[in-house]
């Protein structure tokens, strides 16, 4: 079990490269790996000495597997339909295509500084904030949205997945 294998390996230099290609010259910026996970590799690039002190720290986030190229491109696409939120929530920057020896999309994300949110429990007094945010996020959506078999079905259908998880939770 856990992370499902890359299907490409992903090097710095590569990504540089990706991005030269896509028109952003990373020179003078520093690049990073940030972390791989699921299904993509995610890399900070860093505002570089001379750039003006107000230019934006990034995130170049590129799929590790082929099944993450769909949904990486309803990132692209759905992200910039939705209404203004009460949270930050990243907004594509620049959608990048193939180049370099990488063959799927990426994109460039603004970074968004804090604290990943599966690091501790949330703060009770932040409640309304995230009610807020649910309730502005719950649109209707458009009759071309793409769908997810996985969410928005009866949970008796997910049931069998569940259980199967919930098991491996269970104490030796």
């Amino acid at each position: 079990m856990g992370t499902p294998a890359r299907e490409i390996t992903i090097t710095d230099a590569q990504v540089g490269d990706l991005l030269r290609a896509n028109g952003l010259d990373p020179a003078g910026r520093h690049l990073a790996l940030l972390d791989e996970g699921w299904d993509n590799v995610s890399y900070t690039l860093e505002p570089g000495a001379g750039d003006d002190p107000l230019a934006q720290r990034l995130i170049v986030r590129l799929p590790r597997r082929s099944l993450a190229v769909p949904l990486l491109m309803n990132e692209q696409r759905w992200l910039a339909r939705l209404p203004p939120l009460p949270i930050a929530i990243p907004r594509v920057l620049r959608s990048g295509t193939p180049a370099a020896g990488y063959p799927w999309p990426f994109s460039i994300l603004p970074w968004i500084p804090g604290e990943a949110a599966d690091l501790r429990p949330p703060d009770a007094a932040e409640a309304t904030r995230y009610a807020d945010f649910y309730a502005a996020l719950h649109v209707t959506a458009a009759p071309d949205a793409p769908a997810n078999p996985v969410r928005g079905v009866p949970l008796g259908a997910r049931a069998a997945a569940f259980e199967e998880r919930w098991s491996r939770c269970a104490p030796a």
